[in-house]
């Protein structure tokens, strides 16, 4: 998997796989669909890696309004849509840690429940947000979203 298109023409703005994995285009379109209705635009993308001699297919994504967006939210989304797919995830102590919470496997997976892991996710997001309220730079300053 090559989530974040970083050798392609948009690094950072794609969510790709590998062409051999024949995703539908139908799964692409309910990825789409899902995507949208949490502030992104994205269309079909596809390109050929140099480096690895194979093609990529996925959604190149063009994030709208940012107090309208939730990161959390949105990688949440796209983390159970592969999974219910049939896409194998995995997760890295670094990817846990730099979310700050180890339980986004566990939620993922089916072992911790949507209250349980919203109620600590919330509460997490919401110290953060307080301490770092001080040094924000831009107004108006973003609003917190909560999953």
């Amino acid at each position: 998997m090559n989530p974040h298109g970083i050798e392609s023409e948009y690094p950072f703005q794609c969510i790709l796989l590998p062409k051999n994995l024949a995703f539908s285009s139908t799964k692409w379109n309910q990825l789409h669909s899902q995507l949208k209705l949490c502030g992104i635009n994205s269309s079909f993308y596809s390109y050929y890696n140099n480096n690895k001699k194979e093609y990529y297919n996925g959604l190149k994504l063009l994030v709208g309004e940012k107090n309208d967006f939730s990161f959390f939210k949105t990688l949440l989304i796209t983390l159970q849509f592969f999974h219910k797919a049939g896409i194998k995830l995995s997760f890295s102590h670094k990817f846990e840690k730099k979310l700050g919470t180890s339980h986004i496997k566990e939620f993922i997976e089916g072992k911790l429940n949507l209250n349980d892991f919203k109620k600590e996710i919330n509460g997490k997001l919401h110290t953060f947000f307080k301490e770092a309220y001080s040094s924000l730079l831009y107004n108006p300053p973003p609003q917190l979203i909560r999953i």
